[in-house]
């Protein structure tokens, strides 16, 4: 092969290489880079870079030479290829160190340009072009230059790769043979892992591009979500995904977006409830290389979902934008991992853009609610880092649905360890919201487990009383109570641990400084959550609350109305129950098929209260007979437990319900309820 011809050739293009890049250089710096500078970049990284490179190849070479004391004869530079001439009687071991020198900095020079422009983001198309100026130095050093040694082309029988290999320095050829194998190894490793292709593809992506994004269908999930109405939401009984039908779809999408493959698409994604199989589906074909370049399947990706009103596809185009999107997207991400459906997906998502699923964990965390925080939780509680756990014990339980995640996170943070020693006092107060939550579940029944499921209950509890010795508010007041009754049920820990806790927590509970604490919460409780909380307070230390509820119940909330009638009727004796029922007619307005559910469900709990009191709480039944099948069916059973003087002035109303009710359940009951005396 004549090295001096295919020179000639290469700095001929080179020349037109620079003339181009003497016009279209502002291109090499737009951000986003016009798709010319793309092209500019790859032939400026090998034509314009690689004589350099080869010069200094050249100059290791020569400074070996020195090192060795030989007598350095020139250096020959004909910018594709080079030579180095020396004389001098020298040992094979000098010799091969010579033979080194070159590719060894041309192996630092590939390296330490894949380094640069992966780790330092510059201009999309300058990080490009350092990257693949990078890979071709390796591939010229690792592949093509030892190929050519091997096939012998043109005059070799002294080639670098000739010296580092010969038998006269064995070891020294081995050493050779171990740092060849493995830059090549690493070489090809990296080139194939999907999170150095991601890195890659976000180092050279360029900012949003100028041009206006697709248009939104108004019907898709993308307008959907971004307006905050309600998408379908993930389906617990769908069956198990399946990777036969998953991959082939994605496949399809990947080569072609059309109705049919669309359909498929949603088909087989759609079994997929939390989107893991379809990223694991998508990284797959990435890795093999199939389908089309990273930037087409980028607008593809964003082009389905603002356009597609299938969740499938929506979840497809989410995942492939989680693995070649960029920060630009990060909005998009944050909107979508608000529905529990795409929760997952979009915190993987914003977990390539962020760096990591813990700087994700901290970006959204605060800022999802219900069952999406719930999804969250369980992903980030896998193996989280301290700072993970912190966020977790101080933000990651879900209002409404604390047991959901409560013994997840437990178990995550490892409370005793975390409450050794002392602990700030965020993380104290965050352990005893987890276990108030679990101990909660172990009276009431909780979804996810409770204490009696949390192996380290007893020395997490044992340290958190501890370290809250002192501490006198509402809240603390709360939790003990809320210990209290769970340590009471025999199951909940080995009966030692909870008869040593109890010690702890009953004389806690009869300090008379809680009294202050109550009256003042009573005093201070203007929303129903306050509210809710004081009446507990009152209960957990004996202190009635009549005189309170009576006065709330008129401005009361309708959600709270249940709560309060029935805290209410707890505590009243038959000289109230006329008042009592006056001020549940006064709230409960006349119900129907139609009335909301909370009022329904007010009239219930006063029913329950009214059923002690045959005297009083005849208007309250009376309401309740003219009112849906639920309270027309609670009515009756009141009914027929009251003596026959308070049953007299409803007996018309039970008649006509036992002749005409539409629900023939009803009927029964107040035909039975005719037919039997009274007690």
């Amino acid at each position: 092969m004549d090295f001096g011809l295919l020179s000639i050739v290469y700095a001929c293009a080179a020349i037109y290489t620079l003339y181009q890049l003497a016009r279209g250089w502002r291109g090499l710096l737009a951000d986003p880079p016009p798709a010319e500078a793309r092209n500019l970049a790859s032939l400026t990284a090998f034509l314009i870079l690689t004589p350099p490179a080869v010069y200094l190849h050249e100059l290791g070479h020569a400074a070996a030479v020195v090192l060795t004391g030989a007598q350095l004869r020139g250096i020959g530079f004909f910018l594709y290829w080079g030579y180095t001439a020396y004389a001098g009687r020298l040992t094979p071991s000098e010799q091969w160190l010579i033979a080194a020198a070159g590719p060894a900095v041309t192996l630092a020079l590939g390296w330490g340009a894949i380094a640069l422009g992966m780790l330092w983001r510059i201009k999309p198309t300058l990080n490009q072009l350092i990257v693949l100026f990078g890979i071709l130095q390796l591939l010229q050093i690792l592949v093509f230059y030892p190929l050519l040694t091997v096939a012998n082309l043109g005059d070799l029988t002294g080639s670098d790769f000739a010296v580092l290999y010969s038998p006269a320095t064995p070891l020294l050829a081995l050493a050779t043979g171990i740092v060849h194998g493995i830059s090549l190894f690493l070489l090809v490793a990296g080139a194939r892992w999907p999170a150095v292709r991601r890195r890659y593809a976000r180092m050279i992506g360029g900012s949003a591009p100028n041009a206006p994004p697709p248009p939104v269908n108004p019907n898709s999930i993308y307008a959907a979500v971004i307006a905050g109405r309600p998408v379908p939401e993930p389906d617990p009984d769908a069956p198990p995904p399946d990777l036969t039908q998953i991959i082939p779809a994605a496949k399809a999408l990947v080569t072609d977006a059309s109705e049919l493959a669309l359909r498929r698409a949603d088909s087989a994604f759609g079994t997929d409830e939390r989107g893991v199989y379809i990223r694991q589906a998508l990284e797959a074909i990435l890795t093999e290389g199939k389908g089309k370049s990273a930037q087409t399947l980028y607008r593809q990706a964003r082009a389905l979902l603002f356009s597609t009103e299938r969740v499938g596809a929506a979840k497809y185009a989410l995942a492939l934008l989680t693995l070649l999107g960029q920060p630009a997207d990060m909005p998009i991400f944050e909107r979508f991992a608000r529905d529990p459906a795409f929760t997952r997906i979009a915190a993987g998502g914003l977990a390539t853009a962020s760096g990591s699923l813990d700087a994700a964990g901290r970006r959204l965390l605060p800022q999802l609610d219900g069952l999406a925080k719930v999804e969250l939780v369980e992903l980030l509680a896998v193996d989280p880092s301290p700072e993970t756990v912190r966020l977790l014990l101080t933000a990651g339980l879900a209002p409404g649905y604390e047991g959901h995640t409560a013994l997840q996170i437990a178990r995550a943070a490892n409370l005793p360890a975390l409450l050794a020693g002392t602990p700030e006092d965020a993380i104290v107060d965050g352990a005893g919201a987890i276990l108030a939550s679990l101990a909660h579940d172990a009276v009431s029944g909780g979804p996810d487990g409770n204490l009696a499921h949390y192996a380290d209950a007893a020395p997490a509890l044992e340290r958190y009383l501890a370290l809250t010795i002192g501490r006198r508010d509402l809240s603390q007041l709360l939790r003990l109570e809320t210990f209290r009754a769970a340590l009471a049920e025999p199951g909940v820990m080995e009966d030692s641990h909870r008869q040593a806790l109890l010690a702890i927590i009953d004389p806690r509970l009869h300090d008379p400084a809680w009294t202050a604490v109550v009256e003042r919460a009573l005093a201070d409780a203007t929303t129903p959550a306050a509210r809710a909380d004081a009446i507990a307070a009152a209960r957990a230390i004996g202190r009635p609350t009549r005189d309170e509820l009576f006065r709330w119940l008129p401005h009361a909330e309708p959600a709270e109305l249940g709560g309060l009638l029935a805290a209410l009727g707890e505590q009243i004796g038959e000289s109230e129950a006329s008042r009592y029922v006056s001020v549940a007619l006064e709230r409960v307005a006349a119900v129907g098929d139609a009335t909301p559910w909370d009022q329904t469900l007010a009239l219930m709990a006063a029913l329950e209260v009214a059923a002690r009191f045959p005297d009083a709480g005849g208007p309250l039944v009376a309401r309740a007979l003219a009112g849906p099948v639920t309270t027309r069916t609670k009515a009756l059973a009141v009914l027929a437990g009251w003596p026959a003087a308070a049953r007299e002035p409803l007996l018309d109303v039970v008649r006509t319900i036992a002749e005409g009710d539409p629900e023939p359940s009803v009927r029964a009951r107040a035909r039975d309820l005719l037919a039997n005396p009274a007690p």
